[in-house]
């Protein structure tokens, strides 16, 4: 990837994508896959232009634009790209490194993307919710809560006007630290490679003359 701060970030690897390129197109040195949208009519795009956004991994911290995560990402794809390229060779004998290279790979490429955000993003709402909820509800717990408030801010805050505030249908909350979020998508990947290793794995091939082989914009998925 050219340059230490790039703008343009996949959410799917690029390398991953390639496998996906029109055959037919290939054969006249174009490199192109088919993108299907809903409400829209298939159109092909090349691999670098599909499942990106503009610093997804980047992060805030002192009001400087943070690049840890996509450098940490680009060094995890470099590692797995040689086992990619094997399979894709139909080499499927894998050596216990290997095998857990990959399965980093796999875990990663579920974990990466912006379906796995709005989760972990949502059931850390929900938790925060419920912490909310028990803290309305407990004189002791809202008076120690107002109290770091207070501490904190050196706002004087009234416990029952801060307990109708809670509860007065105004309040949203929200899980909004992209750094936060970040760091989940790396911690659940290194939980997630574990279980994918330790899986039985199967390899599935398409006929060469089917040019019906998809994947998408989240393309593991969990059962």
């Amino acid at each position: 990837m050219p340059g230490e701060k790039p703008k343009s970030q996949h959410y799917v690897q690029r390398a991953y994508l390639e496998g996906f390129q029109d055959p037919a197109l290939e054969k006249n040195g174009e490199g192109f896959i088919w993108v299907y949208m809903p409400g829209k009519s298939p159109f092909r795009q090349r691999p670098e232009r599909v499942a990106r956004r503009n610093y997804y991994y980047c992060h805030e911290r002192e009001e400087q634009r943070q690049f840890q995560a996509e450098h940490g990402l680009q060094k995890l794809e470099d590692v797995a790209l040689p086992v990619l390229r094997q399979l894709r060779e139909r080499r499927f004998g894998l050596s216990p490194e290997d095998r857990l290279t990959f399965a980093g790979y796999i875990a990663l490429s579920h974990t990466r993307v912006p379906t796995f955000e709005r989760s972990i993003d949502r059931i850390s709402s929900l938790i925060a919710a419920k912490q909310l909820e028990f803290v309305t509800n407990d004189k002791r717990a809202l008076e120690w809560t107002v109290a770091k408030i207070r501490e904190r801010t050196g706002e004087n805050i009234d416990p029952e006007e801060y307990r109708k505030k809670l509860t007065g249908g105004t309040v949203e909350v929200k899980q909004a630290s992209r750094e936060w979020s970040l760091r989940q998508m790396f911690e659940m990947m290194l939980f997630l490679q574990q279980v994918v290793f330790h899986m039985n794995w199967t390899f599935l091939l398409a006929p060469e003359d089917d040019p019906g082989f998809l994947t998408s914009d989240n393309p593991v998925s969990l059962f």
